[in-house]
């Protein structure tokens, strides 16, 4: 008997410190999150510096993590409150996760677009500097979105509210959804990190080769001649 009381006190007490958290972290996020986005957006926005394609990936990204702050906080904080209409309407539920998991996917991809971009402005060789202008830029932010709201499109069928025997009570209606829904978002975080790495180890070798091929190469000056030669 004093064991099941013990239990109930314990599970009591992990629900009230779960609305706690719910209630009162997400205003941190908000203050934060809101206000940093929309300094980078009014920041970026210059003309002088939107005619830079990655600022421009930059913009989108401040952007699309304004809506994913917006569209993800708000039902986490009403939760807090036991007023999650996510919960309980599906048409709710189905658009909030949409729209979040939608513009968390472009905010993760425009960053991995930027790192592209600055490695082609500033390689070394003449042909690759020039893939990296504005209509370059736009194009890949058109197939991120694009692709991004094709990808999470299933959702608007999978997704269903007041479930029961599930972790939560907004999920995949069937076992397939879930099943998809879970491998899909890990597929996609381990894409935007393996081309993340990828950019980095390819940026990290050509300057390795420039350094070696600086380092082998030496000028012979003749102090009585006007050319010198390098080899």
């Amino acid at each position: 008997m004093s064991s099941s009381n013990d239990s109930a006190g314990l599970i009591a007490w992990w629900n009230n410190a779960s609305d706690s958290v719910n209630r009162y972290g997400p205003i941190f996020i908000y203050i934060f999150g809101i206000f940093g986005n929309f300094l980078n957006i009014l920041v970026l926005a210059q003309k002088p510096l939107r005619s830079t394609p990655s600022v421009n990936f930059f913009i989108v990204t401040s952007i699309a993590g304004l809506i994913a702050i917006i569209s993800g906080l708000t039902s986490r904080m009403m939760a807090g409150y036991a007023v999650d209409l996510t919960n309980t309407i599906t048409w709710i539920c189905i658009v909030r996760n949409y729209v979040l998991y939608s513009a968390r996917t472009v905010a993760l991809y425009m960053i991995a677009l930027a790192t592209i971009d600055r490695w082609f402005s500033s390689n070394a060789d003449v042909n690759l500097r020039h893939i990296s202008t504005l209509k370059n830029a736009q194009r890949g932010m058109i197939i991120v979105i694009c692709l991004s709201s094709v990808t999470y499109a299933r959702l608007l069928y999978c997704f269903e509210a007041n479930l029961t025997n599930t972790l939560i009570k907004w999920y995949g209606k069937t076992l397939w959804c879930r099943l998809i829904y879970d491998l899909e978002f890990i597929f996609l975080l381990c894409c935007y990190s393996f081309i993340s790495d990828v950019c980095l180890w390819i940026d990290d070798y050509y300057q390795c080769l420039s350094s070696s091929f600086a380092s082998n190469t030496t000028c012979h000056c003749d102090s009585n001649d006007s050319n010198s030669t390098c080899r």
